[in-house]
Parts: structure tokens; sequence; C-alpha cells
């Protein structure tokens, strides 16, 4: 092989030395300059400890809400007679969780905090009411309108005799109609008389069958009138009725007409209203309203033949 002569002014090119089997070469690879060192390749990581955003939690306003329904129910139903006993229990658990409920709300835990607060004051007065039934009825019951030391006078549909020589000895004090268990010092007369205990007169009217539409009922009319100095109380519960089987029977709420309420009477004051009974016998014979003295064994009798 003969090789030309290199031409004057251009510097020979070297050549790579050719594969026998006229195959390219491998492509150079670059490698970092001596005295660098090689810094091998690392996987980036993602910290483990990055704070996790958990989403926040409902308010808890069901305490607060539960406690101004049931403090507005029991609110309502304490101005009912005798039903608003239902509304004691209502008021104490309304009044309790509107607590709970209005502490909730000032962590944080709830909302509705004003809705806590008004359970809250609807409960409290509710009470209050109930409390008032409450010292009402006590009062009616407790209060003393006769003392034991003073006598009790009848109203007497006859007089008696003046003269000397036929006076006739006054009649016994229970003198009047019959009926049975009839006790000694009862005051009986025929229904629409009047019997006076300490100067306070009580009346009762005929019984008449009332118009209530729960139950068949008899109603009697009664009226208080106070002669005397001091005051004094009257109530539906100073009657009862025994009805000719025998039962005695308290007044009910469902007997019709203006029921008689429960208070006080001032000295001169007169009142009247219905007290109503159920009519469990049903039948004809002698019904009796009595009115009993808690403290003196006299009873007023009011008889009425049906």
């Amino acid at each position: 092989m003969t090789t030309q002569p290199p031409s004057y002014g251009q510097h020979p090119q070297p050549h790579p030395p050719q594969s026998p089997y006229g195959q390219q070469p491998y492509p150079h690879q670059h490698y970092p300059p001596a005295g660098y060192p090689q810094v091998p390749h690392q996987r980036l990581q993602h910290p483990t400890n990055a704070p996790v955003h958990l989403p926040p939690s409902p308010p808890k306003n069901g305490l607060g809400t539960a406690g101004f329904v049931l403090g507005l129910i029991a609110l309502v139903l304490s101005f009912i007679p005798i039903i608003g006993v239902i509304a004691l229990p209502l008021s104490i658990i309304g009044l309790i969780l509107g607590s709970v409920g209005t502490h909730r709300a000032s962590k944080g835990e709830a909302t509705n905090k004003g809705l806590a607060i008004a359970g809250i004051a609807t409960s409290v007065l509710a009470l209050l009411i109930c409390m008032l039934w409450a010292a009402a009825f006590g009062n009616a019951v407790d209060d003393t309108r006769t003392s034991a030391s003073n006598s009790t006078s009848a109203s007497q549909s006859s007089a008696l005799s003046d003269s000397a020589e036929t006076a006739a000895p006054a009649g016994p004090v229970n003198a009047g109609p019959t009926f049975p268990g009839k006790k000694d010092g009862d005051i009986a007369l025929a229904a629409g008389g009047t019997v006076t205990f300490d100067g306070l007169a009580v009346t009762s009217t005929p019984l008449r069958a009332g118009d209530s539409t729960f139950e068949k009922t008899l109603c009697t009319t009664v009226s208080y009138a106070n002669g005397g100095t001091s005051t004094a109380s009257f109530s539906v519960f100073d009657f009862e009725l025994q009805d000719p089987a025998g039962a005695i029977l308290s007044p009910t709420f469902f007997g019709g007409g203006k029921g008689l309420d429960t208070g006080e009477l001032a000295p001169g004051g007169k009142v009247s209203g219905d007290v109503c009974f159920e009519d469990k016998a049903r039948t004809n014979g002698v019904y009796v309203v009595l009115e009993p003295n808690m403290f003196v064994s006299e009873r007023g009798a009011f008889t009425t033949q049906r």
C-alpha cells in the first residue's frame, strides 16, 4: 500500500482504525475529567412527618336544641291545670340539656349557644309556674278554715217555737235527711240549702247531668259566701260524692260547665262554680254531696233524690 505525501500547509488528520468486519466503532462515552469525584445519583424521598390536615368535625348542637324544645313544651303545658304536672319533669330535663348545650357552645363544640340559652330560660319559667301550682294546691288543702274551739251552726228551714209552755228542745246536730253512712255531727239537708262553718256559708244545688263528651257525669253548682272576719279558702277538692251504691268519689275535671277554681276568699267575698263527678252508679237513689271538714267531725251533706 502506498500513501500520498501530505500537502504543504495542511496537517494530516488521524483516521480511526477501521474494523476489519466493517462495523462502526462504539460511540464515545463522556467521563468526568480527572481530579473530580463522581457523585452517585440519589433518589429524592418525601418527608414522612408532614402534618396531616383533617376536616373539621361537625358542631354538636343536638343537646342545646333538645333543651330548647323540651323547655318550650314544658312552658306551654305548665299553664294547663292538672295536665301541667307533666311540665315539671320536662322543665328539669330541658334545663339540664340547655346547660350542657351552653357549655359545649362556650368550648367551641357547638354553634347554637343562643338556642341553648333560650332552652334554659323557658325551662326555668316552666319550673316556676309548676311550683306556683303546687303551692296553690297545697295551700288549698292545708289552710284552716275553722278551729276546733269554734262552734258550727246550720241554717234551719223552720223556726223553733218560742212559747215557754210548748217549747221543744233543739233538734240534734245531725238532724235532716238520712242517708247510708251518715255520722253523728253531720249537718244534712236537701240540695239547695246552705251550711255555715265559722262564718263561711256553703251552698250546693241539686245534681244534674253534666255535658262532658268523655264520660257520664253529675254536676252541682256550689257557692261560697264569707261572712267571717278572716280570709277563707275554697277549692273544688272540698267536695266528695257518695252515690247510691255507697262509693265515695272525688271530683273530675271533665264534667263541663264553669269549673270551680281554687283560691282565697276575703271577708264579704263570694264565689261560685261547678263541681262534677263521674256517674259510675248510673242508677236512681240518694246522692249525697259531702263537704268534709279536715279538723272537726262535722260534715255538710247535700242530698239529691234521683
